[in-house]
């Protein structure tokens, strides 16, 4: 990479964009979500997980407001072709919350903090047109 040879001052970048999300029953990821990426870590949400409480108390569960944005923290996996293939959608759903193509492969040249807002969901109905 010509840009990190230039400034080798640069110890860690932050990469910044948009990306798809990988549909999941596990996760309540949306549109205008944010995901955060992290390595070798379980998939989280800042909200909380209720997927332990006991069933018979749900009083105590609260719905996530729908016009309010979540920070999610788990997996990004970066490619070069958009993910049509429910098969593989849900392949990668065990282990990532979102998708990107914009910066395959960058991650590898340099540490960074990866940062992407949710604008598609990864599926059938993708298109790029």
């Amino acid at each position: 990479m010509k840009m990190l040879s230039s400034l080798p001052g640069v110890k860690l970048g932050l990469m910044v964009g948009i990306g798809g999300v990988i549909p999941s029953q596990k996760n309540d990821i949306r549109l205008g979500d944010i995901v955060v990426g992290t390595l070798n870590s379980e998939n989280h949400s800042d909200q909380e997980n209720f997927d332990n409480c006991n069933e018979g108390n749900e009083e105590i569960l609260l719905e996530r407001p729908d016009e309010e944005p979540c920070i999610h923290y788990g997996g990004i996996v970066s490619g070069n072709s958009v993910i049509r293939n429910t098969v593989m959608r849900d392949l990668l759903a065990q282990s990532c919350l979102c998708f990107e193509m914009k910066t395959a492969g960058l991650m590898n040249y340099s540490p960074c903090l990866v940062i992407w807002g949710i604008w598609d969901l990864c599926d059938m109905h993708k298109n790029d047109r």
